[in-house]
């Protein structure tokens, strides 16, 4: 099993997206209670690096962080069109963490792992694409603002979201699922299939 696999889905607040000059992209999702985090680092074949956190106990993706960008590509990759759902984040199997626990309490034993994966990147105005595969994804699922594609076997494909640049402030300004209702998404279809 794929340490990207997906096994299900965690019901979340809205996701909020940054970009800013020193970490190219940061998504956080709040999936409930504080419960400690997981973290898989994803490094590219080709170059890139991307850091996802997992809630410890459901494996519920809790902040995915690009720190290098990798390969830049020109297009999104799949077309799709959807009908915004409810906010949810996706659960990864903990099962490459390994377990100190019974299954009654488990317990991972490692706090981080290692993978790797064909990463890219795409922007297109807000619109940010962060790949984990050079294969189409079959299926995709709306989370609020962001949108998952998956493989036929569940394993996370592609992340599809808006990210909004940090203000001079400091104070990012957060996503709703609001922003999966307007425009942004019917014009990657439009682009993504060359319309």
């Amino acid at each position: 099993m794929s340490a990207l696999s997906v096994v299900g889905w965690t019901a979340c607040g809205p996701a909020e997206a940054v970009v800013d000059p020193w970490v190219p992209l940061t998504v956080r999702w709040n999936s409930g209670e504080a419960r400690g985090s997981l973290t898989m680092m994803v490094e590219g074949t080709a170059g890139g690096r991307v850091e996802l956190m997992v809630d410890r106990v459901d494996g519920a993706l809790k902040r995915l962080v690009v720190l290098h960008t990798g390969p830049e590509v020109a297009s999104h990759g799949d077309g799709f069109d959807l009908v915004a759902e409810a906010p949810c984040t996706p659960r990864f199997d903990l099962g490459p963490w390994g377990s100190n626990g019974s299954a009654d309490i488990p317990e991972p034993k490692l706090s981080a792992i290692d993978t790797t994966a064909e990463l890219s990147y795409s922007v297109i105005g807000e619109v940010h694409v962060v790949r984990f595969s050079g294969r189409p994804a079959a299926r995709h699922m709306a989370g609020g603002s962001v949108v998952f594609g998956l493989s036929e076997e569940d394993v996370l494909i592609e992340v599809v979201f808006r990210a909004v640049q940090q203000g001079m402030t400091g104070i990012p300004r957060a996503l709703t699922a609001q922003a999966s209702r307007n425009s942004v998404f019917r014009r990657f279809v439009r682009r993504s299939a060359g319309r």
